[in-house]
């Protein structure tokens, strides 16, 4: 009796999806090109024990999907072709977040890369730590890397936007759209129309932020919101309040 044999995937038919992606910025991608990977991203060839000749993804961070195999020495992909990406939103939505505890702006910054934002602008406020005025500019190549993992991981090909820290100031003139600011004892949040496509939300550090800074935010035109009756930690806030403003 004939062994039965499982159809082949044709290497057409091979999707994101289903291959490992690279991080691969500042290159051009095209049919018959071979782009070099990064140090960090052949370090990730050898640690997921890729064989040459496997079909790989490059991501250029700029919406830019290319797929390929993995040559020899597993170093570089032979680009095959370039196709659409998939998993950026409809809407983009820029994150304003309280500059806080190190470990809970990576949380929200990963986290907040799935949920689709599209950048985080890390803003020192009243009640920010001094220790972290002083540690947020150091961390900026660690938080920018952690949103380039988010987006391979999510399947998206736009690296968000990661930097900081700036003033409250310079963060109302960067916003884009009307501003949706989080503030316990607030109405609850109520997702956006169709229309509205670029929006900004703030989120206040540990503490929240001081009636000094909402004040601030009264004399803008902002939309002032609560997430519920539960006082949420920032990260935690970053993915409740995308959730409902990312499409």
């Amino acid at each position: 009796m004939a062994r039965h044999r499982e159809p082949e995937t044709r290497r057409e038919d091979v999707t994101s999806r289903e291959i490992p992606l690279f991080f691969v910025p500042n290159e051009p991608f095209s049919p018959g090109r071979a782009v070099s990977l990064p140090a960090s991203e052949t370090r990730h060839v050898r640690s997921k024990r890729l064989l040459p000749g496997e079909p790989a993804g490059l991501l250029d961070g700029k919406g830019h999907l290319a797929i390929g195999v993995l040559d020899e020495g597993g170093e570089s992909v032979a680009v095959e072709r370039v196709v659409e990406g998939e998993g950026e939103p409809a809407s983009r939505v820029l994150v304003f977040l309280g500059n806080s505890e190190p470990s809970r702006i990576e949380w929200a910054v990963e986290k907040g890369t799935e949920c689709g934002a599209a950048g985080f602008y890390i803003v020192s406020l009243e009640r920010t730590q001094r220790g972290h005025h002083e540690s947020t500019a150091s961390r900026m190549p660690r938080l920018r890397r952690i949103a380039a993992e988010a987006m391979k991981q999510c399947r998206r090909t736009v690296l968000p936007i990661v930097e900081g820290p700036i003033s409250l100031r310079e963060a109302l003139a960067l916003a884009p759209g009307v501003p949706f600011v989080a503030a316990p004892g607030a109405p609850r949040l109520q997702p956006p129309s169709e229309l509205e496509r670029n929006l900004s939300l703030f989120v206040g550090p540990e503490g929240g932020f001081s009636p000094a800074e909402l004040s601030v935010f009264e004399a803008e035109r902002v939309r002032v919101f609560s997430l519920g009756p539960r006082v949420l930690r920032v990260e935690t806030a970053v993915v409740a309040a995308l959730s409902h403003l990312v499409r």
